[in-house]
């Protein structure tokens, strides 16, 4: 009888244990992946970072030749950045997918203008080879 209920209780403890990682897992696979990042800049904005923000969160910070990603719960998100005069990019989340988005930076005299373009895996991974190792 002891020996039952200690199998039992152990069932218990290793389904609840388990449990946890299955939802998470489930979490995960509904979340869409956004992937955003900078490269083929002139030399002059080399040196500038960015913070980015997909929708009212800041998901960290962009420096040339890296990539920024993150996840989202589907939906419809603004992704900006703290440069000012970014237009922002509305994207619409489906689970699942990746999306890329390539962070162009242009200078003319004193004046830097942002441009965020959603790109194709093939574009993204042709701007920057190394970045399919990170993700």
């Amino acid at each position: 009888m002891f020996r039952k209920a200690a199998l039992s209780i152990l069932s218990l403890v290793l389904v609840a244990g388990f449990l946890p990682a299955a939802q998470a897992a489930t979490a995960t696979a509904e979340e869409a992946r956004v992937v955003v990042y900078r490269a083929e800049e002139s030399s002059r904005t080399k040196r500038m970072k960015m913070q980015i923000t997909l929708g009212a969160e800041s998901v960290g910070r962009l420096k040339y030749n890296r990539a920024v990603v993150t996840t989202a719960a589907p939906g419809e998100y603004r992704l900006s950045t703290s440069l000012e005069g970014t237009l922002p990019l509305v994207i619409d989340v489906q689970p699942g997918q990746t999306y890329y988005v390539h962070t162009r930076l242009r200078k003319l005299g004193n004046t830097v203008t942002p441009e965020l373009v959603l790109v194709e895996e093939q574009v993204a991974m042709e701007h920057q080879p190394a970045m399919g190792q990170a993700i």
